[in-house]
């Protein structure tokens, strides 16, 4: 029987469902090719910024350690050039004493002048070496005459070069069981050569530095997650600083016994497998191979690594190195990779399932988002409006920092506008919380004018810490030059001597601000008084007499910002007094007068350099007096010693510079008259009418009648 016909119509429904099946089969594939693009773009970015995050750490950590290394290269010279310590150098090395008795007579006047800046730059022990290496002067008598730590430094490189140099940490070889230079104990060597007055070198003055402490600390200024670490590694592979990871090493049998630190104990070297898994090689530790990085390091100088590679412990793990020639040894940055990778396995996870839903109800969900979205917020909208915190009724945010938003406020009894900081949840910690008390207790201590004022503190009944200030108009400082341009000396002068009134009450209550910049000086009105300055910002303040809790406020190595820190502050130094806060207003003053930086251009790392080394240069200053501009000079000096020895001794030499002709209020009400709208109708002077008396009586009597 012959098969049915098919009819036109059947023909045309056939057709449309095998364009059906081929649209969908089409969107499929489209999707499916979207998707995999979208997982190769999304693993590509997330590997680029792993890449800039390693590379990030590898060159703050460097800079650091570059820092460091470079004050201690400039302390032994400055020592050993001393006339009084050079002189006793000189003659130590001039002598025919080859024993230890004799060598411990001949050192006297040596060990005097040097106990004092062992004490100062806290190194443990000073060495002092003749031509031949011999050691003719040591704190440690057991270790006169020995001549094999020189070796082991190699300093002679000091001596035929005539430089200053840090030697990497190397082992000791004394023959002896106890002391700081025992036998077998990680140690490290700043070295400096000594000169005659006709310029010869003679020998090399050197000192010990432990290599598990700063060497080590500076290495963890920066690093990654849970797992990531920077590292010191020499040419034959071999830590030089300690390790993260102490406990894998024992449990894995790198460290043995009593061994308490990896430095010159661990070498960096392939295991072939991960170690902390369970795995066991065949050769011995020292029989393996250099890590792909250390191999990289010793080949090409710089490099970085999003494959993973195995790390000593044979953890596959990325990371980023370099090899600093002038030293003699590697720094590497390494995070597991396990850590560093997860996100790019939940991003392809992710995006599967995106194209998933979105080929069974995208559009749904995203109306439902979208309506969703609008709702919450009017909701936002709605509670902002009618958000009150306590008395004082919360109007528009006005300012943000890094863990805390302003508002302006009005207390609803007194309608006094105020400002209100609150401490943002998501940024709660122990060290926020008692740094937001800090600021708070801080400015509540002071009662110059020139600070501003604090009136209440709390927090609410859900927890959030917040505190109430005065609502100041006007503009800070970085804002008037950035709008104006630099500033008439006698202007300047007479803003920088009101923060020294705000400053010497601070400093008097043992209290250093350590962030005075232009955005934290607010030039606003005082009553009648224009050009009236108020400090800003307690939030870096140290108690001077209270070092550990001046480590609440550090997060990483310096506190306080760049371009105005002072040299002690750029070293990270705990114990700082209120010149430190001189120095910075010094530079703000050369900025107020120039619209210039004291030092131009390059990184925050270059910055701080600069303030430890870069003399200040002001060059042409245009109308500034000489009497001025040698102030701020002496403001700015390196050494905390050579500036004015307190805020009020700065505030009176400002005063009497312009004693004859100073800046006034009225001065002030007619440069803001002369320079626009915005400024005149924030801060110049305005009769009060007659109508704004009474409609403050009014609301006085409104007010006590209910």
């Amino acid at each position: 029987m012959d098969a049915p016909k098919s009819t036109p119509l059947s023909a045309v429904l056939r057709m449309a469902g095998r364009n059906r099946t081929l649209a969908l089969v089409a969107t499929a594939v489209v999707f499916l090719g979207l998707a995999l693009w979208l997982r190769g773009a999304l693993g590509a970015s997330v590997r680029n910024n792993l890449a800039a995050q390693l590379q990030t750490i590898l060159d703050a950590d460097v800079t650091a350690l570059e820092l460091w290394l470079d004050n201690q290269r400039r302390a032994a010279s400055a020592i050993a050039m001393e006339p009084k310590v050079r002189s006793s150098l000189v003659e130590l090395l001039a002598t025919d004493a080859t024993t230890r008795a004799e060598l411990l007579k001949e050192q006297a006047s040596a060990r005097e002048e040097l106990g004092p800046h062992l004490q100062s730059h806290e190194f443990s022990d000073y060495l002092v070496f003749d031509l031949e290496g011999r050691v003719l002067g040591a704190l440690h008598p057991p270790f006169l005459s020995n001549a094999e730590i020189a070796q082991t430094a190699n300093f002679l490189t000091v001596l035929a070069g005539g430089e200053s140099m840090v030697t990497p940490p190397f082992r000791s070889t004394v023959p002896t069981t106890t002391g700081i230079l025992a036998h077998d104990r990680p140690t490290m060597l700043v070295l400096a050569p000594v000169f005659t007055e006709a310029g010869d070198v003679v020998g090399a003055l050197a000192f010990r530095i432990d290599p598990a402490k700063d060497f080590t600390r500076i290495l963890g200024v920066a690093r990654s997650g849970e797992t990531g670490e920077t590292y010191a590694f020499g040419r034959d592979g071999i830590m030089l600083s300690d390790s993260r990871f102490n406990d894998h090493l024992r449990s894995i049998g790198l460290l043995r016994g009593r061994q308490d630190s990896a430095v010159l104990r661990v070498a960096v070297r392939d295991p072939g497998g991960n170690l902390v898994t369970g795995y066991e090689p065949d050769e011995a530790p020292a029989d393996r191979p250099l890590t792909k990085m250390v191999e990289a390091a010793l080949a090409e100088g710089t490099g970085l690594s999003t494959d993973p590679y195995r790390d000593y412990r044979g953890v596959p793990v990325i990371g980023a190195w370099t090899w600093l020639e002038r030293y003699n040894f590697g720094v590497a940055t390494e995070v597991d990779a396990d850590e560093a990778l997860a996100h790019q396995g939940t991003l392809a996870r992710v995006v599967w399932s995106l194209f998933g839903l979105l080929l069974l109800g995208g559009i749904l969900s995203a109306l439902f988002a979208r309506r969703a979205a609008s709702i919450r917020t009017k909701l936002q909208a709605k509670l902002d409006e009618a958000k009150t915190l306590g008395a004082y009724t919360l109007g528009h945010r006005i300012g943000a920092g890094g863990f805390g938003e302003v508002y302006e406020a009005t207390h609803r009894t007194l309608r006094r506008p105020t400002a209100v900081k609150l401490l943002r949840r998501e940024t709660v910690s122990d060290e926020t919380i008692q740094r937001f008390e800090r600021e708070a207790q801080a400015t509540a201590m002071l009662t110059s004018p020139h600070t501003v004022q604090l009136f209440d503190f709390g927090r609410t009944d859900n927890g959030q810490l917040y505190y109430v200030m005065e609502r100041l108009k006007g503009m800070d400082l970085e804002e008037l030059l950035a709008t104006y341009g630099p500033q008439p000396p006698r202007r300047v002068a007479y803003w920088a001597s009101q923060v020294c009134h705000s400053l010497f009450e601070a400093h008097r209550r043992g209290l250093v601000h350590r962030d005075i910049k232009p955005s934290n000086i607010f030039i606003t009105r005082y009553g009648e008084e224009l050009d009236f300055v108020k400090i800003l910002d307690f939030g870096l303040v140290v108690e001077v007499a209270n070092t550990t809790d001046a480590r609440l406020t550090v997060e990483g190595f310096t506190a306080g910002t760049a371009a105005f820190m002072s040299p002690e502050q750029c070293l990270g130094a705990r114990a700082i007094d209120g010149r430190a806060d001189l120095y910075s207003l010094g530079v703000v003053m050369h900025m107020a007068l120039t619209n210039r930086s004291l030092f131009e251009g390059g990184s925050a790392a270059e910055q701080l350099s600069a303030h430890l080394h870069t003399p200040a240069d002001f060059g042409p200053m245009g109308d500034v007096p000489e009497s001025l501009a040698k102030l701020i000079l002496s403001c700015v000096a390196k050494d905390a010693g050579e500036r004015p020895a307190n805020a009020r001794v700065l505030q009176r030499a400002l005063d009497a510079i312009f004693a004859d002709d100073p800046w006034t209020s009225e001065d002030a009400e007619v440069w803001w008259r002369d320079n626009g709208v915005t400024g005149a109708a924030v801060l110049a002077s305005k009769p009060i009418s007659d109508s704004e008396i009474a409609d403050t009586r009014a609301l006085i009597v409104t007010e006590q009648a209910s």
